[in-house]
């Protein structure tokens, strides 16, 4: 799995966009989504997938 923004909040921690605080609460907040998606914890994927086949069906 990719971190994709985590350039972004290295640079905005680095040019003082975010404090420390922010940017350890960021880091903190995907390692737990991200161990979420792992282990299929991740309520937001299940939901997504139970809407994804309503509209499948309202659409056939």
């Amino acid at each position: 799995m990719i971190l994709k923004d985590k350039s972004e909040l290295e640079e905005a921690f680095s040019s003082g966009l975010i404090n420390e605080e922010l940017y350890a609460s960021a880091i903190n907040e995907a390692k737990s989504i991200k161990n979420k998606i792992v282990t299929n914890r991740f309520e937001l994927l299940a939901l997504a997938e139970g809407h994804k086949a309503l509209l499948l069906k309202a659409l056939s």
